[in-house]
């Protein structure tokens, strides 16, 4: 079998489970070959080795299995930066990239950045990354999303960056900072909606990083509860919502003091995010 034959055996397996069987084959088959899909296109009349035949089946039943192709790579794309990921944490999103430009938009340098509920720190990490902030402070509840974090701070070379664990707040109280810009995508599912999450959502990432309790809410009115707090003067703040939750979510953070309180709208023109201003 040459790298043509794979590439099309891939296609052909995966097209009963993807909208997108040419790309995710590719990008397969460039992973077990540990190569760019454009040296992969150039040596499509190369063979394909026995053994990579063997992980390829594998992967490929791994992906029938609805596992989400970037656990199967691990690694995603986020910004134009690589970011690992792993079962158990939360895989950041194409359409969360619009609250980094949005929140740099308004705050592109200052001394301190957080990211609240950092999973994977894309959010964090990639702000610091296009930025230009002195330290990143990346928390989260979970021991292994932190150390992923870690992980990924370290591949990229970030060397200003502080890991906290904790709930929400809580780990800051020890040591109360305040930051230039904050960065947060929270649970914000409805309790009511997990259980109807595709199957690639419900069994490979956590359901404390999706459940946002009641209305998808919860999470919500804690962080607006004290996010004044933890600002400085004239600093900024973005948070993921829900397009339906954008209202409700934007009068919690009038109600808890912010200023200059605004939707921020993803490419399909729907709210994906609240953006705000801590007051003078």
């Amino acid at each position: 079998m040459i790298n043509r034959e794979a590439l099309l055996y891939a296609s052909s397996f995966l097209s009963r489970y993807t909208d997108t069987p040419e790309m995710e084959a590719e990008l397969l088959l460039s992973h077990i070959l540990n190569c760019s899909s454009e040296r992969l296109i150039t040596s499509l009349g190369e063979e394909f080795p026995a053994q990579s035949k063997i992980l390829l089946d594998e992967l490929l039943h791994q992906r029938a299995q609805e596992m989400p192709l970037s656990l199967i790579r691990g690694r995603k794309n986020f910004c134009g930066f690589s970011f690992l990921v792993a079962q158990g944490i939360f895989i950041p999103r194409f359409d969360s990239e619009i609250l980094i430009y949005a929140l740099l938009e308004k705050k592109s340098q200052g001394n301190r950045i957080l990211d609240l509920c950092a999973g994977t720190g894309a959010l964090g990490l990639s702000a610091f990354l296009l930025g230009n902030f002195r330290e990143v402070v990346l928390t989260d509840i979970s021991e292994k999303a932190l150390q992923l974090a870690k992980r990924n701070a370290a591949r990229l070379g970030v060397a200003s960056a502080r890991f906290l664990r904790g709930d929400l707040w809580n780990p800051l109280d020890a040591d109360p900072l305040r930051f230039d810009a904050i960065l947060c995508n929270p649970p914000y599912i409805p309790s009511e909606e997990c259980e109807s999450l595709p199957l690639s959502v419900r069994k490979y990432e956590p359901r404390r990083a999706l459940d946002g309790g009641k209305g998808g809410l919860e999470i919500h009115a804690r962080i607006a509860e004290r996010i004044v707090e933890f600002l400085q003067p004239g600093g900024w703040a973005v948070v993921e919502v829900a397009p339906f939750q954008e209202e409700k979510v934007s009068r919690m953070w009038l109600e808890s003091g912010m200023k200059n309180v605004d939707a921020v709208f993803g490419i399909d023109g729907e709210p994906r995010g609240v953006i705000g201003q801590c007051g003078l």
